[in-house]
């Protein structure tokens, strides 16, 4: 069932990336029906509540809830929340923001709580005392915690107040939270999880001091995403605190992973993919730490391609990447099929040829030298490797079970 749920996620997945590769080709050709705003408002929505999170769930339950068999309440829950995904993709594809597309969000919110209280209750039935149900736990308290900034978001857009100052603090409020706290945390709780399993947790102070540290830095790196619309000293250095202690974790969680990770038996697809997910959440964070520079915090947020090569990098590189090596690890992906095998290369492909052409138009622009001959058309082609490959990895595993 577990497997069913991952494949559905798998399915938005390929939705969002038809429709990041449609936002590219509106550069290179005239999308005449086509509101882009709108496309890119179904695209991050099924993207972020279609795919990451209902993947994120599923690998979650059958990670940490193994004696669990019922799955019942967890089905239903997971179905109203793909209805909601669906009604979502197809609202702001049509017409945006709206009472339609807001009632939508709204039923998948209120369906997060119940499988959030669902799964804590089942969780505490087997009683655990975890370096990873820190991690699991507090990932649940950040996802609970950003979706109350939606809450404001759509009172202020029903209202009309979408262009206050106000609501571009909820906005990177949930997005902080989202990224930096729910799908952070329970990727590292999936980890963590991964070598206690295996018994290769050693130190426990070690991986509590990593803990606590990059619980109070992403609470306290909130504050760059509210100076740059009150810019405040005070936030300035309040973000530089947080990054500074996100920095000091990720060195200590880099200490431990390496003394351990070499011991990790993995499959081949599993170990590549999970390298790359890590590799990513380490450059992630240094990109964080850097950007305290008044000077490149300037160019970060200012140059486009530097600002949508940094949010895909969080949520394809890391995110995506992590979620695929999990699938793998657990059978759920097939890599010994050879169609599967093959959409798995063109799908990381797209994922890393997209990032560095990305960052590196944005490299050219701080520059001033300009754009990359053929830029549009190059980017758009590379973006369409990801519905490609998902074609085949989707199709693969489906021609397998059936037949």
């Amino acid at each position: 069932m577990l497997k069913k749920w991952f494949n559905i996620a798998l399915l938005n997945f390929f939705f969002a990336a038809l429709m990041g590769a449609l936002m590219r080709y509106a550069f290179v050709s005239e999308v005449l029906w086509m509101d882009f705003r709108n496309i890119m408002y179904a695209h991050y929505h099924t993207a972020m509540l279609g795919w990451i999170y209902l993947g994120i769930y599923a690998i979650l339950i059958s990670t940490f809830l193994k004696n669990k068999t019922d799955l019942r309440s967890y089905s239903l829950f997971f179905w109203i929340s793909e209805l909601s995904v669906i009604g979502m993709l197809l609202s702001y594809a049509i017409s945006g923001y709206g009472l339609i597309s807001i009632v939508f969000t709204c039923l998948h919110i209120i369906t997060s709580y119940a499988l959030v209280a669902l799964f804590l209750r089942d969780y505490r039935a087997e009683e655990h005392s975890t370096i990873s149900t820190l991690f699991v736990k507090t990932s649940f308290f950040f996802q609970v915690l950003s979706t109350l900034a939606l809450i404001t978001i759509y009172y202020l857009i029903l209202s009309d107040s979408s262009l206050t100052v106000l609501y571009y603090a909820s906005v990177q409020f949930f997005l902080h939270f989202q990224f930096n706290g729910w799908f952070t945390f329970a990727l590292l709780a999936l980890l963590i999880k991964l070598l206690e399993d295996r018994d290769l947790i050693i130190g426990h102070k070690g991986w509590l001091s990593f803990y606590y540290l990059l619980c109070i830095s992403c609470l306290l790196t909130y504050a760059i995403a509210v100076a740059w619309s009150n810019p405040l000293p005070i936030l300035f250095w309040i973000n530089s605190i947080g990054v500074s202690l996100q920095l000091i974790a990720i060195v200590l969680f880099s200490f431990k992973l390496k003394n351990v990770f070499s011991k990790l038996r993995l499959d081949k697809w599993s170990r590549i993919f999970l390298i790359i997910a890590i590799s990513s959440f380490l450059i992630k964070v240094m990109i964080q730490f850097v950007v305290v520079i008044p000077y490149l915090a300037t160019i970060a947020y200012t140059i486009r391609n530097f600002v949508i090569g940094f949010i895909h990098m969080i949520l394809l590189a890391w995110v995506t990447v992590f979620l695929l090596a999990m699938a793998i690890e657990k059978g759920w992906i097939r890599t010994d099929l050879k169609l599967v095998s093959l959409g798995l290369i063109i799908l990381l492909s797209g994922i890393v040829s997209s990032e560095l052409y990305l960052f590196l138009q944005g490299t050219l622009l701080w520059a001033s030298m300009g754009f990359l001959p053929f830029y549009d058309i190059t980017i758009f082609n590379l973006s369409v490797l990801m519905p490609i490959g998902l074609i085949f990895i989707i199709g693969g595993q489906f021609a397998f079970d059936h037949s």
